[in-house]
């Protein structure tokens, strides 16, 4: 009996870490990228010229490199 309520604790336990973690590193990444957003959108217009900053590029820094 010791060992089943051990193994529950330990498992509602493990559960609530993970799910914290996970909670904690979705935050963290959607502030990155907010941060990200409103950055590109304070920049000069010209800077949108260049090839390496085109809409496209940009899009696929804040879907994969954040």
């Amino acid at each position: 009996m010791i060992m089943f309520i051990l193994s529950f604790v330990s498992m509602c336990a493990t559960f609530i870490a993970k799910s914290a973690f996970g909670r904690v590193g979705e935050n963290i990444t959607k502030n990155i990228r907010v941060d990200l957003y409103t950055e590109i959108l304070k920049k000069h217009v010209g800077w949108h010229d260049d090839q390496n900053n085109a809409a496209g590029v940009l899009s696929a820094i804040l879907a994969s490199d954040v």
